[in-house]
């Protein structure tokens, strides 16, 4: 990919941790009805089996382990599920003829489900299709390996860092910072959607050049 558009990918990234730190957390505060009391108290048990795996891999805290778990947890799980999700199954869906913008968030969706954390399924399935819109307008699959291994390896580190397990689920956001203020959300939303917009335009400008 350009550089142009690997630095604004990673900038959205970076810009968008408030905002998707308060969607971690309205996702995780999610109550459902009384009458879907046992469905909750299922996702709930899942929901800690899979923090509890994931506080296993993370290790003891030492040093080593975090450059362990930057490597399996950031670089190698961005590389594989990449790989596995927008490099098969969301080109699977578009030689199928689904519109690319079904092909993306049905990959997203499957992304996000396969985890089997439901009180981070929100943020995941949009960094899903982040990472799937990425991959359409760069046309490279490295660029959402590198977003995905960056935004892991900066969850890993935040994780490390405080010694406990992001409530959020894992690789869904950063949830460690206290990122909490409305105007600071707000402020992360407009800028994520104008550097996102930005980065539609520099694909379409790409797009032109190359017709010419």
């Amino acid at each position: 990919p350009s550089i142009k558009l690997l630095i604004l990918a990673v900038t959205a990234m970076l810009v968008s941790i408030p905002l998707m730190n308060w969607i971690v957390m309205m996702n995780d505060s999610l109550v459902l009805p009384e009458s879907l009391s046992g469905l909750e108290s299922w996702m709930r048990l899942h929901e800690n089996e899979a923090r509890a795996s994931v506080k296993m891999l993370l290790g003891d805290g030492s040093v080593s382990s975090l450059i362990i778990d930057l490597l399996i947890v950031g670089i190698l799980a961005g590389l594989s599920e990449e790989i596995l999700f927008r490099g098969t199954l969301q080109q699977l869906f578009l030689s199928s003829r689904l519109n690319i913008h079904l092909s993306i968030w049905i990959t997203a969706i499957i992304f996000s489900a396969i985890h089997m954390q439901f009180f981070g399924f929100v943020p995941r399935l949009l960094l899903g299709a982040y990472f799937g819109y990425l991959l359409w307008w760069s046309r490279s699959l490295w660029l959402p390996v590198i977003i995905h291994a960056f935004n892991n390896s900066i969850v890993v580190y935040s994780t490390w860092k405080s010694g406990e397990i992001s409530e959020g689920g894992g690789d869904s956001s950063i949830d460690q910072w206290g990122l909490d203020s409305p105007m600071l959300i707000l402020a992360s939303a407009i800028l994520t959607v104008f550097i996102i917009f930005r980065l539609h335009r520099e694909q379409k400008s790409a797009v032109i050049q190359r017709v010419k």
